[in-house]
């Protein structure tokens, strides 16, 4: 790391030091770093759920409940997405290791037995989520639920925030794809103060604009 980071780290600059440590994977910096209070979380033999193992760690009498800090142009956003309708069964059968990817079939199994007459969201429809790159991994998943309970949602910028970074991001990424040279865009072009244009290639007169 660099030495200023390390040197904030180690609370060099603080002379206090730190007023908790939290650490989830044990590691050893988490002893050496100058603070009040430690939570290290070692393991737990008893193999309950996660959740209640890191409240464990934490000290908290019961698992803190997940919220979502969301406003008015998310939840219009969701709504747009997810409209009104019953309950919604989400999955994502993508990961970005491999070793986290539950098998597609599984995935359908599971679906199928929660959302059956008998399951505990009979009827629900079913959200497949996941970026762009991760369809390739959620086709089985939407190819064997295919059907008007499904929502497709597998297509890559974040639904809730897409941000001028998100798109010139994915703008690289389709540039990496299409231009001999990327850094130098002939299809994809940059227009100042509007956005991007495809150029359309002519084979006859070199490029013409779509």
């Amino acid at each position: 790391w660099p030495w200023r980071r390390r040197e904030r780290l180690y609370g060099i600059r603080q002379p206090w030091g730190w007023g908790m440590v939290v650490d989830l994977r044990s590691s050893v910096i988490a002893h050496v770093l100058i603070s009040r209070r430690r939570r290290i979380y070692r393991g737990d033999p008893s193999g309950s759920h996660r959740l209640f193992a890191l409240a464990k760690v934490l000290r908290l009498s019961s698992p803190p409940e997940p919220c979502l800090w969301t406003d008015h142009r998310h939840e219009s956003e969701a709504a747009r997405l997810i409209p009104e309708g019953g309950p919604v069964l989400a999955l994502g059968p993508a990961a970005n290791w491999a070793g986290k990817i539950w098998a597609a079939e599984n995935f359908t199994e599971l679906a199928r037995r929660l959302t059956a007459p008998g399951g505990i969201l009979p009827g629900a429809r079913i959200a497949v989520f996941g970026a762009a790159d991760e369809r390739r991994l959620a086709r089985p998943v939407i190819e064997a639920l295919a059907g008007d309970r499904l929502i497709d949602l597998v297509w890559g910028a974040d639904a809730l925030e897409t941000s001028p970074d998100s798109v010139r991001l994915y703008v690289s990424y389709v540039r990496g794809k299409i231009e001999e040279n990327p850094r130098r865009p002939v299809l994809l072009q940059t227009v100042r103060e509007f956005g991007y244009r495809y150029v359309r290639p002519n084979s006859a007169s070199g490029i013409n604009a779509a």
